[in-house]
């Protein structure tokens, strides 16, 4: 009797998990939003910064232009397009490159094609209760890089792209346990137009109030201690640190004409506008049939548009990790520091 007993109320919790994890509440932030992501830093930061190991990075690469040869590549408006017109566009794009009879993906592995950059288009939702970011891929392309003569990018162009299933990941490949990258979530920003020009809605950016209410609503959260906030090394923050987020009030003292010195306030505020970036942290597998690509978000930064004294753009500036899983951090931090 004890024995049922036992198994009746192991089934109760198990099915009561299930629809604990069912029902987790999830608000949508966008249908499609598509940004760059570079996955060959060439050593100039940390492994896992914007970087995919050299070995999976080819795999990745190799197995979405085999798709291209085999017909199974769209344009950025759908259509199916094969490996001579891109061939073709590459060296409109840039006329110092020549190709032969042999696949592109070859001067891609031989280096003469140097490709760093992927292009995600996806969809985005997240939970209000813990900030968990989930993604859904849809779709992924590789980007070429225009520069000028000094080395400088002057344009990013994706070449192709491939579309995902949505259906659930198989017998995948992992890519990385770990990467930590940006996508910009505002395209209308001076450095964002000098190297993309005027852009499409869904391009680095999605809608204005759906990104205001997620930054408003996480930056109270961890402002007010609700969520466990962390530096940009993944330690936990401070007080003082996570509260100068907050809107508040600083003084400073200016000198007057006779050179005294005069208590002068200002309100301190952070405006939903200056959240122009996303930093992620997260771990990557893909399957080939059928072709699934898969992002675990373990982690999330916002970052905020930052200018000198003279209103001249100078980078963007984290402000805060949020991990909602405990196990995430800690195998974070085992790789970071």
């Amino acid at each position: 009797m004890k024995f049922k007993i036992f198994i009746s109320l192991s089934l109760i919790l198990i099915i009561f998990w299930a629809c604990d994890k069912k029902q987790e509440k999830r608000e949508l932030l966008t249908n499609r939003i598509e940004y760059d992501v570079m996955i060959n830093n060439e050593n100039t930061m940390d492994a896992w910064m914007n970087n995919v190991p050299i070995d999976e990075r080819m795999e990745l690469l190799e197995f979405l232009f085999g798709e291209l040869l085999a017909g199974n590549a769209v344009d950025s408006m759908g259509v199916k397009i094969d490996e001579s017109i891109v061939k073709q566009e590459l060296v409109a794009l840039d006329s110092n490159l020549q190709f032969g009879e042999v696949p592109l993906f070859e001067y891609v592995r031989n280096e003469y094609l140097v490709l760093q950059t992927i292009r995600f288009r996806e969809k985005w939702t997240y939970n209000p209760k813990n900030f968990c970011v989930y993604k859904q891929v849809l779709s992924v392309a590789p980007v070429y890089a225009l520069k000028d003569s000094s080395g400088v990018k002057i344009g990013m162009q994706p070449l192709f792209w491939v579309r995902c299933d949505t259906t659930e990941i198989k017998n995948h490949t992992l890519i990385t346990n770990l990467i930590i990258s940006d996508a910009l979530v505002q395209n209308n920003t001076p450095p964002v137009i000098e190297l993309y020009g005027k852009s499409p809605y869904y391009l680095h950016n999605f809608d204005e109030n759906k990104r205001d209410k997620f930054f408003t609503d996480l930056k109270e959260r961890a402002t007010s201690h609700e969520i466990k906030s962390y530096d940009y090394f993944f330690n936990k923050m401070e007080v003082s640190a996570i509260e100068k987020y907050r809107d508040h009030i600083d003084s400073m003292h200016i000198p007057d004409s006779t050179g005294k010195l005069i208590a002068y306030e200002y309100e301190v505020k952070i405006l939903p506008k200056e959240f122009t970036r996303l930093k992620f942290a997260e771990k990557w597998e893909f399957s080939k049939k059928p072709f699934v690509f898969k992002k675990t978000v373990m982690g999330i930064n916002p970052s905020l548009y930052s200018e000198n004294e003279f209103g001249e753009f100078e980078g963007y500036r984290p402000m805060f990790w949020v991990v909602a899983d405990d196990k995430d951090l800690e195998f974070i931090r085992s790789v970071v520091n």
